[in-house]
């Protein structure tokens, strides 16, 4: 059996000195409480929101904080990182050959693709809202190409479903339908997972099976028709786990406490 933890939107916050302290504690409270329950996963994956603001400071925390796990970790962005910081930091996480953080990781019966939303510049979609360009749509059509017999699950920092609350809703992937007009090609994707949310969402979109994770930070307050994002005070971070058992997978979601 392989086991596959999920941290979404940690937003290590270089604001101010203190909120970077809070949002460091946080990771690493999180961090503590898997090696303390989970020590035998086999990959770690951040859904992307690494840093708040995308500035180098914020990576440099990051690496620090990760540098005790002596396990794989897959690492995603989302629309509060910058790209060039995150590599400048990071340098043995290679982009692909058009320059986007996108990889995939094959195991027996499941490939897991992880995909790169983020928008940079925004010139022409919300600065929080995701995208797919073409290049990466092309580079996705061969991933599942080469995985055709393979059950696919599809990691992305934005949503390409809706979730019914209508504030996030507005910010997801902006060009969804060009997403799933290019994976309706194919017949081996089982489940899309995203970050974004800051809650834990599952259902069924367009004929697939999703799921977003709790913040490692921060957990947004279930209003649905709510105009602006509100956040809980005091709310569990937690985290997904992914089961893969053969053919079969589940998944969890656990609580730091």
């Amino acid at each position: 059996m392989k086991k596959i933890i999920v941290f979404s939107d940690i937003h290590l916050n270089s604001a101010a000195e203190e909120t970077l302290e809070k949002s460091s504690q946080k990771l690493e409270k999180a961090i503590l409480h898997l090696q303390s329950n989970h020590n035998d996963f086999d990959t770690l994956v951040f859904t992307g929101d690494l840093a708040n603001s995308g500035k180098t400071n914020e990576y440099k925390a990051l690496r620090n904080l990760v540098s005790a796990i002596n396990k794989p970790i897959k690492f995603m962005l989302g629309n509060h990182d910058n790209r060039e910081n995150f590599l400048d930091v990071f340098p043995d996480y290679k982009p692909d050959h058009n320059g986007f953080l996108q990889s995939s990781e094959a195991y027996e019966y499941f490939d897991f693709i992880f995909l790169d939303t983020l928008k940079d510049p925004y010139d022409d979609i919300p600065i929080s809202c995701g995208y797919l360009c073409e290049k990466r749509l092309e580079w996705l059509s061969k991933k599942l190409e080469e995985a055709a017999n393979k059950k696919v699950i599809l990691f992305m920092h934005h949503p390409a479903f809706t979730t019914g609350m209508q504030t996030m809703d507005r910010l997801k992937l902006k060009n969804s339908h060009d997403f799933f007009s290019n994976i309706k090609g194919f017949d081996n994707v089982y489940h899309l997972i995203s970050g974004h949310i800051h809650r834990n969402i599952s259902g069924l979109y367009e004929g697939y099976n999703f799921s977003t994770f709790k913040s490692i930070n921060q957990q947004m307050v279930l209003k649905l028709k709510a105009d602006r994002v509100e956040y809980a005070s005091g709310e569990n971070a937690g985290y997904g786990i992914i089961l893969l058992d053969g053919e079969n997978y589940t998944i969890h979601n656990e609580e730091v406490y």
